[in-house]
């Protein structure tokens, strides 16, 4: 790739959505947008991409539709191979560049590395991951088990009438679930 070095990395990286494929011969690009409305990608600027074990900072020049998929122009990328080296990568920006939210409300981002209770106490284990379903999100509980070769996954359901509690502040999720062993 052709950009330079960012000096200046993302402190808290935010994956907001990720690279598809190159679209054409004059560097166009599909991006897939993990935003709520898809266009809303848009409003945090600036983009970094980590490629090659180096933060490359993105600058979209144009942007359209294109039938149900967005694709983009990047500065300085002009033609298929180079927009096709960015593939699957993630589109990351900032923290501190999204919407501060209310109390009690948080990013799924900020429940990643929670530990998960139920309602008697019992460690079912530390969220690592979460899945977005049509009707609701999936968080992905990994149990921590003293075999490192036997990891157990839990997948709990992020609905109201499991998840009790989010304590951001001591990293503890009480939910309404028996884990089946």
């Amino acid at each position: 790739m052709n950009k330079t070095l960012v000096k200046y990395y993302p402190n808290d990286p935010v994956i907001l959505g990720k690279i598809g494929k190159a679209y054409g011969i004059f560097g166009w690009i599909k991006i897939i947008s993990f935003t709520e409305t898809s266009e809303n990608i848009f409003c945090y600027q600036p983009w970094y991409v980590y490629y090659a074990n180096l933060w490359y900072q993105l600058e979209v020049s144009n942007w359209k539709h294109q039938d149900k998929n967005i694709i983009i122009k990047l500065k300085d990328i002009n033609n298929r191979d180079t927009a096709s080296k960015l593939t699957n990568h993630d589109i990351i920006v900032n923290a501190t560049q999204l919407p501060s939210l209310d109390n009690g409300e948080y990013y799924l981002k900020d429940i990643i590395g929670c530990q998960v209770i139920n309602l008697e106490g019992f460690i079912i284990g530390v969220v690592i991951n979460f899945i977005e379903t049509i009707s609701n999100y999936i968080i992905v509980v990994q149990q921590k088990i003293k075999n490192q070769f036997k990891k157990k996954e839990f997948l709990i359901p992020f609905i109201d009438k499991i998840i009790k509690t989010v304590d951001l502040n001591t990293k503890i999720i009480q939910v309404d679930w028996e884990p089946v062993l």
